[in-house]
């Protein structure tokens, strides 16, 4: 899956195409189907991605957060309403696209965070891992409280009931890496530590039996970094742009990275790198249509951009979309259902509470 429809997957990036269209979770307290059902893969290239307005987030504009699509909703949890003073928010949002209305859901997230990794299990489940969190034993500018720079903690989320638990921890803190669910195993990307230093070490659990994460193969020696995109794309990981350092110090990136872990000798391999450099992008990096969306994000000078490029991974080729996002942003949240695109919140300067939806095209034709 991706973050929001990760089970939407491709086989390999080369050869047939099969997209796996995720059943909707059901209501009735039974057991969500573990794996999707597949059918012919789409092929045909996205050529652009127009956009519509929705209902606004309710009360305030947000960034940072943790977004995927789930049980038939958009859940945006937790992130920043304001960042220069950082406050945080204990919030849940869910959209209800049928409705075209937003509710906060009754229970507060248990710790509040930005800057975490979010991935969806048999469409119920919504796991929330490192992340930034206030400390609230320092206060700093603004008398707003410090902040953790990276935890340990993994949460679980049950979308049905509203519910929050604990899950097994990382071996260490992380903040801004990447998580990806492949088959019924997790995988968590790089990421930064609690001294705001950038790393490539890559982890894996079973979301069925692992009590612990295990070690897996890094990304390549120089390429530590912190704020990727990364996505599921069949036995694969793909992990797009992020930066290596922070603030003034940092440095975007192009490079993108594949990793079969069905074949996990043959390591860590660079694929073609998007045209922009590019960061920010942990909640704004989807499959879609069989091909990888990156809609927005950070650009050198912490300037959010409109731009959208789309990844073909049965060519290597990136593409730039006509249409641009309805306004320039980055540290917002995009995902999926496998039918339509969901865009809302952001930065830079006053968080945003817009929402949109989006429609992919191939030269003139609706997808999927």
């Amino acid at each position: 899956m991706n973050r929001s429809i990760r089970a939407s997957a491709l086989l390999a990036a080369i050869g047939p195409l099969m997209l796996l269209m995720v059943m909707p979770s059901p209501t009735d307290g039974t057991a969500a189907a573990t794996m999707a059902q597949p059918r012919a893969g789409v092929t045909t290239p996205i050529t652009d991605i127009s956009w519509s307005s929705r209902a606004p987030l309710k009360n305030n504009g947000r960034a940072e957060s943790a977004s995927v699509w789930a049980n038939g909703r958009f859940w945006v949890i937790s992130g920043f309403s304001s960042q220069n003073p950082p406050v945080y928010l204990d919030t849940v949002l869910s959209y209800d696209p049928a409705n075209d209305a937003w509710a906060t859901m009754p229970t507060r997230v248990p710790q509040p965070l930005t800057h975490t990794a979010a991935e969806v299990v048999d469409d119920r489940w919504v796991y929330l891992a490192g992340g930034y969190s206030p400390d609230v034993s320092r206060v700093c500018s603004g008398g707003v409280p410090c902040q953790f720079w990276a935890t340990t903690n993994v949460w679980r989320y049950d979308t049905w009931t509203d519910t929050w638990s604990a899950a097994p921890g990382l071996p260490k803190a992380r903040a801004g890496g990447g998580l990806v669910l492949i088959g019924r195993t997790l995988w968590f990307i790089a990421g930064s530590d609690s001294g705001r230093h950038d790393h490539t070490e890559v982890w894996s659990l079973n979301v069925d039996t692992g009590t612990a994460w295990q070690a897996e193969a890094p990304l390549p020696a120089a390429q530590a970094r912190t704020h990727v995109g990364a996505v599921g794309v069949g036995t694969s990981i793909i992990v797009v742009g992020g930066q290596q350092g922070v603030d003034s110090a940092a440095t975007f990136l192009q490079s993108n990275f594949k990793f079969d872990t069905a074949n996990p000798a043959a390591g860590w391999t660079r694929i073609a790198d998007i045209p922009q450099y590019r960061s920010h992008l942990m909640h704004a990096t989807v499959v879609f249509a069989c091909q990888i969306v990156v809609a927005g994000g950070d650009i050198p000078g912490y300037k959010g951009t409109s731009t959208v490029y789309v990844y073909n991974p049965a060519t290597d080729t990136w593409s730039l979309m006509p249409t641009p996002l309805p306004r320039a942003t980055y540290a917002h949240e995009i995902v999926t259902d496998g039918s339509s695109l969901y865009f809302t919140g952001g930065a830079p300067l006053n968080l945003s509470r817009t929402s949109f939806v989006g429609t992919a095209w191939s030269n003139g034709t609706q997808l999927p």
